[in-house]
């Protein structure tokens, strides 16, 4: 499968697709939900190695058995939920912990090097987004002189909220 004449390998399709997966996870479920498709594609679409090949990869890797036996737990615990709509979304937001070690465990091209990469983008992401709720709630302390724009709900536009569904 011939991905694009820009990108060299599959493994630099998929190191872009995973970085922009991690630098985009706390800002908009939207734009990781359409590149975690991406990726989960990728993970079966392979004319070099075999899905079993993968697995046997991944579960070789400790970290790999770590993150996706906490999402399957997750997913067990949420069987017996009453209210669906939560448990979705609960279930969504954790969808990195099962796409992440598929896309980078799976892989036996991907180097150290890349490894880090795709963190630092993670790491670069996480900040991007702190720092723009930080610049949105000082604006909004400037309008509405109230300290409370510095608390979690109103602090976190960007970042996981799920205690709104509660409060």
């Amino acid at each position: 499968m011939e991905i694009a004449p820009f990108f060299k390998s599959r493994t630099q399709f998929l190191f872009l697709i995973v970085s922009l997966y991690v630098l985009f996870l706390p800002f908009t479920h939207h734009i990781s939900s359409v590149l975690g498709f991406i990726l989960i594609v990728l993970f079966f679409i392979d004319k070099n190695e075999s899905i079993q090949e993968k697995w046997k990869r991944i579960r070789q890797n400790k970290i790999a058995i770590l993150s996706i036996s906490l999402y399957l737990i997750h997913v067990l615990g949420l069987i017996t939920a009453s209210n669906f709509k939560y448990a979705g979304l609960d279930l969504e937001i954790k969808l990195p912990l099962l796409i992440i070690p598929l896309a980078l465990f799976s892989e036996k091209s991907f180097t150290k090097a890349q490894f880090e990469k795709v963190l630092n983008f993670f790491n670069l992401g996480n900040l991007l987004a702190l720092i723009t709720c930080v610049i949105i709630a000082t604006i909004k302390y400037q309008k509405l002189k109230s300290i409370h724009v510095f608390f979690y709900n109103d602090l976190s536009k960007f970042l996981h909220q799920i205690g709104r569904a509660h409060v």
